[in-house]
């Protein structure tokens, strides 16, 4: 997956993310640019539990998709090892309050605005024994409580909302240097290789049917999961 990701970038004649004083330059296209620190700095679970993780704009799960962009998961998912699934614990990535949180189908999904952005919010899912309740401060690192277990894999989305539409963004591309270090350790070459260009998913779209699951032609035309080395 990682050479294929390679090979498509290529030739592209495109930058999607470059690093700028610190920042996270995300290339919006249409909907325009949004500067962002690096500000995750925790990992939001054992990275060493993980098996696989699901590249952005990918056809992973269901439609997960912001007011630039249609019909794509733009957010990732974490797929344990089978040992790990009742065992990881999930801490917030960044300072911030939780502004949110109610039971999904399985477990909890919890939000939190970050203190080193108020555009930037964080969203984990299925959690359960939460440890943490809505208006409480939580620094970067502190747990939130357990992933549900086997039902679904751990997943995470970054929302950004300025002053245009709402943006969901890449966690990689907002992790600090060293967080992202841990990923690199496991094979992750850079942040790039997480992501599926924006041009490509709009050359092989997807299709969406009412509740968010993909169909179509496309399903697998691109990489949906990058694989971990051990």
């Amino acid at each position: 997956i990682m050479l294929a990701v390679e090979r498509m970038t290529q030739g592209l004649g495109m930058v999607m993310f470059v690093l700028l004083l610190g920042e996270a330059l995300v290339e919006g296209g249409y909907c325009g640019r949004v500067h962002v620190p690096r500000l995750l700095t925790a990992t939001h679970l054992n990275v060493s539990c993980i098996e696989y993780v699901s590249l952005f704009r990918s056809a992973a799960g269901h439609d997960y998709s912001d007011g630039c962009e249609e019909c794509a998961s733009l957010k990732h998912y974490f797929a344990p090892y089978a040992e790990c699934y009742s065992t990881l614990p999930i801490y917030s990535p960044a300072g911030g309050v939780v502004v949110d949180m109610f039971e999904e189908w399985a477990g909890w999904q919890v939000q939190i605005q970050t203190a080193a952005n108020a555009s930037v919010v964080v969203v984990l899912f299925h959690i359960r024994d939460v440890t943490v309740a809505v208006g409480d401060r939580v620094v970067s690192g502190e747990m939130l409580g357990w992933h549900i277990g086997d039902q679904t894999y751990d997943d995470m989305a970054v929302r950004y909302q300025g002053d245009g539409p709402m943006r969901l963004l890449s966690a990689f591309d907002l992790m600090s240097d060293d967080v992202f270090d841990e990923w690199r350790a496991r094979g992750i070459p850079t942040r790039e290789a997480v992501s599926l260009p924006r041009v490509l998913r709009e050359k092989y779209p997807l299709e969406c049917e009412q509740h968010g699951e993909f169909y179509g032609a496309n399903l697998d035309t691109l990489p949906n999961w990058f694989p971990l080395s051990s």
